[in-house]
């Protein structure tokens, strides 16, 4: 696994989430099509006759590749409502805020910018937001042809992740 972005972490944490539960015999090759994906991410318009081009045995990672695609929409789609509710706000508290909403995904070793987020109420998503957030995921893993089934499960798995408490609370 090579050095990840605070964002890549955040869509690598929500998929892992999201596999776990809808198809955990993909974990084994979940971080080697997880870095694939995260230095190329794919669009679900490509279709599966060559899935999104990369070298891996695709066969065994499909579902693995729809989550990472569901989970990047719901970190796009988190972020956006951040900046949205936070629109008054300087750059810095937005990424102080942003950093807080997450912290609880990343892992345990990785606490730079604690200080600087630890000043800032960061208030948990709506319902409502939850609600769109699943949809989002959902069909961005249908895009990758993803059964219902199982994309119902990643975009619960998905929301179930972000809905947990801070672990400072």
């Amino acid at each position: 696994m090579g050095t990840r972005t605070p964002e890549q972490r955040l869509v690598a944490a929500l998929a892992r989430s999201a596999v776990e539960a809808a198809a955990p015999d993909e974990l084994p090759l979940f971080e080697e099509t997880c870095d694939e994906y995260l230095r190329r991410p794919a669009r679900g318009d490509r279709g599966f006759d060559d899935p999104l081009g990369f070298g891996l045995d695709t066969a065994l990672s499909v579902l693995t590749f729809g989550a990472l695609a569901a989970a990047q929409s719901a970190a796009v789609f988190v972020a956006l409502e951040v900046r949205s509710s936070v629109r008054e706000e300087s750059s810095s508290t937005i990424r102080a805020w942003t950093k807080r909403l997450f912290r609880r995904l990343q892992p345990p070793d990785d606490v730079a910018g604690a200080a600087e987020s630890a000043e800032v109420e960061v208030p948990a998503l709506t319902p409502e937001q939850l609600r769109r957030v699943r949809e989002h995921a959902y069909e961005q893993a249908r895009a990758f042809h993803v059964p219902r089934r199982e994309a119902g499960i990643m975009a619960d798995a998905i929301v179930g992740r972000l809905s947990l408490p801070d672990e400072a609370e």
